[in-house]
């Protein structure tokens, strides 16, 4: 049997959000992760304190990336922070399509088993709300950014086995035209 080259760690973790993916967070047991991996409980245990701890730093980089967009949409001129905001927003949600999906599953189980009534990636969308809507208060523009931000979310989760590129385009495309940018 070869090996891989993949440290543990990152194996618990890659195993981890495909069988969350697959069962839910609540329907996957540490057993179920460390059998995936082919090590024992305790090997798992020795880099996760629990299933939550997994879940924390699974879903630590989309909250990462999150914060970084809104603080870089934060100095974009109001002419252009919408494209801007679209652009970006569409990658992040591209390049974290697994998580998203497992948020949108999972978020009630999640927020339950991590306690904190809503989850640290589902943070706050209002900075981005507000760049999506062009820094806006009308009515109107909100409720476009909301049906976009939407959009963005759930076209992405639900294409999880379509091509990236054609997701990136369709997702930009369609935000676009919500939010009248065409």
């Amino acid at each position: 049997m070869t090996r891989s080259t993949v440290p543990l760690r990152q194996q618990l973790l890659d195993a981890s959000l495909r069988l969350f993916s697959q069962r839910g967070f609540r329907g996957t047991s540490l057993q179920d992760i460390a059998r995936e991996v082919g090590c024992s409980k305790a090997s798992l245990l020795y880099h996760f304190a629990s299933k939550e701890a997994i879940l924390v730093e699974l879903l630590a980089p989309c909250t990462a990336a999150m914060t970084e967009l809104t603080d870089r949409l934060r100095d974009e001129p109001d002419d252009q922070v919408v494209a801007r905001a679209v652009e970006g927003l569409v990658d992040l949600i591209v390049r974290f399509r697994r998580e998203v999906h497992l948020l949108l599953a999972e978020g009630p189980a999640i927020s339950a088993a991590r306690g904190d009534g809503a989850g640290e990636a589902a943070q706050e969308p209002e900075p981005l709300l507000s760049c999506l809507a062009g820094r806006s208060t009308e009515p109107p523009d909100r409720l476009r950014a909301w049906m976009a931000l939407g959009a963005i979310t759930l076209g992405a989760a639900g294409a999880a086995d379509q091509p990236t590129e054609l997701v990136r385009h369709e997702l930009a495309a369609g935000a676009r035209r919500v939010l009248d940018l065409s």
